[in-house]
C-alpha cells in the first residue's frame, strides 16, 4: 500500500472513529459558540466557532475533503498551495481590474447547494448550523469553494464568449477578480454575467463592494500592489512594521505583541521573503517580556496604532488571510 494511500486510510478510520463518539455521547455534536467581530466596513461579523470535539472531527473531515475531491481550478483561498500570492499573481500586467464581493457569502451557502457539490456523503450536522455554512467552521470555506465551482465556470465561459476573450479570472473566499486588457470588462454586460450566475447558487453581489481600477491608479488584488508587473505588499504597510520592528528591538516587546509582528511579517514573506527574514532576525534579538515599562508601553502603542492602520489598508479580507496557514518562505515568487 502507497504511503497517500494509507494517509487515506488512517484519515478514514480517524473521520469513522471520531464520528461515532460525537454520535454516542452527542457531546459537542452541534454545539457552536456564536460571537461577533467588527467588520473594517462597519457593523459585526457573526463567527459561529464549534466546541472542541465538533472542531477536531471538522478539520478531519476538511482532509478528506482535500484528498478525495478536485481543487476549484478558480480558487485561491483555502486551497493547498494557494494563496493571496497565487490570487494576485494571476492578474499582473492586466490594465483593468474589476473586483466584486459576494453578499453574506457563509450564510449563502445552504446544505442542499453542498449536498449536490461534495463527492462523498456527509450529515448536514457535520459541517452545518441552521441548514447554512458556518463560518468559523473549519469545513465551511473548503465546501464554499466546491459550492461556487459551476458559478465560477459559468463567469468564465460567459465573459469569454460574450464579453472578451482577454480575461483573466479568480475568486478569493467571496473576492471574485477580473482583469484585462479591454476595457469591456467594466461594462454593465459584466456585471449582469457575474449577477446571473451567482444566483444560480443563491448568491447575490455586494454592490457596495464593486470595484473598478485602471492603469495609472495603484492596481490592487487581496491587498496586494500588482502595477510593478509582479504581487507586492503595498510600502506604507512594510514600513509601518519596520518602524514596530526597530521599536520592539530598542524597547523591548511583550509575548502577544511579538506574536502580532511575526504574522504581519510572514505577509510581507508573501513577496518580499529576503526583507522578511531580516525584520525576523532583527525581532529575534529583542527582549520579550509580558509587560513593559509606560514611556516603552508608549512608544510601542504607537507603533501597535499605526501597524493596525497600515494593515487595515492593506488586507482586503483580514479574516480570510489568517484562516489559511502556510509557510511564507516555502513560496518562490
Amino acid at each position: 500500500m502507497s504511503k497517500t494511500r494509507e494517509k487515506y486510510h488512517e484519515i478514514d478510520n480517524l473521520v469513522k472513529a471520531t464520528k461515532k463518539v460525537l454520535e454516542v455521547t452527542g457531546n459537542n455534536k452541534e454545539d457552536y459558540h456564536t460571537f461577533r467581530i467588527p467588520k473594517k466596513s462597519g457593523g459585526f461579523r457573526t463567527i459561529n466557532a464549534p466546541a472542541e470535539g465538533l472542531m477536531e472531527f471538522q478539520r478531519l473531515r476538511l482532509q478528506q475533503l482535500y484528498m478525495k475531491t478536485t481543487r476549484p481550478y478558480f480558487a485561491h483561498g483555502f486551497e493547498r498551495g494557494r494563496n493571496i500570492y497565487t490570487n494576485a499573481r494571476i492578474h499582473c500586467g492586466k490594465k483593468y481590474i474589476l473586483n466584486i464581493d459576494i453578499k453574506d457569502f457563509f450564510p449563502s451557502c445552504t446544505v442542499q447547494h453542498a449536498s449536490h457539490s461534495t463527492s462523498f456523503d456527509m450529515e448536514p450536522w457535520e459541517y452545518a448550523k441552521d441548514g447554512v455554512l458556518p463560518q468559523g467552521a473549519p469545513t465551511s470555506p473548503a465546501i464554499a469553494n466546491r459550492i461556487m465551482a459551476s458559478v465560477d465556470n459559468r463567469i468564465v465561459f460567459k465573459v469569454k464568449k460574450w464579453i472578451t476573450d482577454d480575461v483573466r479570472y479568480t475568486r478569493y473566499a467571496d473576492d471574485i477578480t477580473l482583469s484585462s486588457n479591454s476595457r469591456a470588462i467594466f461594462g454593465k454586460a459584466t456585471y449582469e454575467i457575474i449577477k446571473e450566475a451567482l444566483a444560480t447558487k443563491g448568491f447575490k453581489i455586494n454592490k457596495k463592494k464593486v470595484r473598478r481600477t485602471s492603469a495609472g491608479r495603484r492596481l490592487e488584488v487581496t491587498g496586494l500592489a500588482i502595477n510593478s508587473g509582479k504581487p507586492t505588499v503595498p510600502r506604507k504597510f512594510r514600513r509601518n512594521i519596520r518602524a514596530a520592528v526597530h521599536n520592539a528591538f530598542h524597547n523591548g516587546v511583550t509575548s502577544s505583541n511579538k506574536g502580532t509582528l511575526e504574522g504581519k511579517i510572514g505577509h510581507i514573506a508573501l513577496c518580499h521573503p529576503k526583507e522578511a527574514k531580516k525584520l525576523l532576525t532583527k525581532l529575534s534579538k529583542a527582549s520579550v517580556s509580558k509587560t513593559i515599562d509606560k514611556n516603552k508601553k508608549d512608544s510601542a502603542a504607537n507603533d501597535s496604532a499605526a501597524n493596525d492602520s497600515a494593515a487595515n489598508d492593506s488586507v482586503n479580507n483580514v479574516d480570510t488571510l489568517n484562516a489559511f496557514t502556510f509557510n511564507p518562505f516555502a513560496l518562490n515568487p
